[in-house]
C-alpha cells in the first residue's frame, strides 16, 4: 500500500489484489528540521482492494515556524497479516512536506583572507582554512589547532559500480576521470574589498571555479562549474573531494537514510536524523565500488577525538563520507581485490557533491544499463553553495 496528497487529503492507497485494510493499523508523525515534535495513531479506513480512501488527520500546529517540517505516514501489520513478521512491521510509509524547503545556512559577518607563505588563509573562532596558491587545494582545515580536513579538489569521477562496468560507462566517460585527476590552476585570487577567495581551475575545455568568504561559524563555498562540449558524456558526479583526519570516526547527518542511497534509488530512504559509525557506512559489495553515498543531506556531522566539523548545504546535497582513502575503490582486473580486503585505514574520504548520477541498471551489459536520463546530470553550468563549520546540536 502507499500514501498520496490530494489537495489537503491524505489518501492510503490500497494496492492489495483480495484483501481491504483491516489487518493494518496507521500512524503519523511530524518532524521538524529532523526531530519529532508530534504522532499520533489514525484510523483505519475500510478500503477495498485497489482502491484509495481519505486519512482523518489534524495537523498540530509547528513548534517552530521556521523549520522544515515533515508528515510521515506509516502503515502497520496486525498481528497474523503478514506471515513470519510481527505485529506492528511497517509495510508502508511515506513522507509529504509541510511547506517549502529552506537553507540552513547562517550568515554572521564575514573575514578578510590573509597572504601566507604557501597562499591565502581565512581565520574565524579556532577555525583556520588555508588554501595553496599553486594547486587550489586545501592544505588543511584547523580547528583549536588540529587538522581535520585537506584536500578539495574539483571531482566528476566515481568508483565505477558494477552497472556502469556492465554499460561501459569506464570508457565512455573516461574524460571526467582525465578532468579530475589531470588540472591546473589559473589563478588564486583574494579581493582586496571583500572577505572572499577565488581560484579557476581548468582542464581542456572544463572550467571550474570555487569562490567564497569565510565568516564566523565557518567558509562557505559556492561553487559554478562550465561543462565542456555539448556533445561528451554527462560527469558521474560534481563536487569537491576531500580527505579527513583519522580521528574523525563518527558521522551524524540529517537527509536520507539509514542506507546509503543515491538519486534513483532513494525512495526508500527516509528524510530524518541518522548516526552510526563512519566504517559501517561501506556497504560491502563483492567487488570493491561507489558506495555509501547519502541524498538529499541538509548537513552532515563528523566528529571523533573530541573535535568535529559540520557540512550545511544551502541546498539538499549529495554526501559520501567513508573511513579510508576512495582510490581503494578504484576498478581492479576482475578476481584480483574483493571488498573484504578494504579497510579503516590511514585518512578518511569526505565527498560533497551538488549532484551524482544514478547507478542504473535495466541492464547488466550494454548501454541500456545506465541511469534513466532524469537520474543522469545535464552538461550546464551549475551553482552551489555549503559551509564547513562547527557541529550544531
Amino acid at each position: 500500500m502507499t500514501f498520496t496528497k490530494d489537495g489537503d487529503r491524505y489518501l492510503v492507497v490500497n494496492r492489495h489484489d483480495h484483501i481491504d485494510l483491516s489487518g493494518f493499523t496507521f500512524d503519523w508523525s511530524v518532524t521538524e528540521d529532523g526531530i519529532e515534535t508530534a504522532r499520533g495513531v489514525l484510523r483505519a479506513p475500510h478500503v477495498d482492494p485497489g482502491e484509495s480512501g481519505a486519512l482523518e488527520l489534524q495537523l498540530p500546529v509547528a513548534v517552530d515556524e521556521t523549520a522544515e517540517r515533515l508528515l510521515t505516514l506509516r502503515a502497520r501489520a496486525k498481528k497474523g497479516t503478514v506471515p513470519t513478521q510481527p505485529a506492528g512491521h511497517v509495510v508502508g510509509w511515506e513522507q509529504f512536506a509541510l511547506g517549502e524547503h529552506r537553507s540552513l545556512l547562517e550568515h554572521r559577518g564575514s573575514v578578510l583572507p590573509q597572504e601566507t607563505e604557501k597562499g591565502l588563509a581565512l581565520s574565524a573562532a579556532g577555525t583556520v582554512i588555508e588554501i595553496d596558491r599553486h594547486t587550489g587545494l586545501v592544505i588543511r582545515y584547523d580547528r583549536d589547532g588540529r587538522t581535520l580536513l585537506t584536500g578539495g579538489a574539483p571531482n566528476f569521477w566515481r568508483a565505477p559500480t558494477d552497472n556502469d562496468i556492465g554499460a561501459g560507462v569506464p570508457k565512455t566517460h573516461a574524460m571526467w576521470q582525465h578532468f579530475s585527476e589531470h588540472r591546473r590552476v589559473e589563478a588564486v585570487t583574494r579581493r582586496a574589498t571583500a572577505s572572499s577567495c577565488a581560484m579557476t581551475w581548468a582542464s581542456d575545455r572544463l572550467r571550474w571555479r570555487p569562490a567564497g568568504p569565510c565568516n564566523p561559524t565557518g567558509p562557505r563555498v559556492p561553487s559554478s562549474v562550465l561543462t565542456p562540449s555539448r556533445h561528451a558524456a554527462g560527469p558521474l558526479r560534481l563536487g569537491l573531494a576531500f580527505q579527513t583526519s583519522p580521528a574523525l570516526d563518527q558521522v551524524r547527518w540529517f537527509g536520507r537514510g539509514p542506507h546509503e542511497t543515491y538519486s534513483d534509488r532513494k525512495t526508500g530512504g527516509m528524510v530524518g536524523r541518522w548516526s552510526g559509525s563512519l566504517a559501517d557506512q561501506y556497504h560491502d559489495y563483492a567487488r570493491p565500488q561507489e558506495s555509501g553515498n547519502k541524498s538529499d543531506v541538509r548537513w552532515l556531522e563528523l566528529s571523533g577525538g573530541g573535535s568535529g566539523l559540520r557540512v550545511t548545504g544551502e541546498q539538499p546535497l549529495s554526501v559520501n563520507a567513508l573511513a579510508f582513502p576512495y582510490a581503494d575503490l578504484a576498478m581492479k582486473p576482475f578476481g584480483t581485490r574483493r571488498s573484504s580486503a578494504i579497510r579503516s585505514q590511514g585518512n578518511g574520504t569526505l565527498l560533497i557533491d551538488a549532484a551524482q548520477a544514478g547507478v542504473g541498471g535495466d541492464t547488466g551489459w550494454n548501454l541500456d544499463g545506465r541511469p534513466h536520463m532524469p537520474f543522469r546530470i545535464p552538461l550546464k553550468s551549475v551553482t552551489w553553495s555549503f559551509t564547513i563549520g562547527r557541529p550544531g546540536d
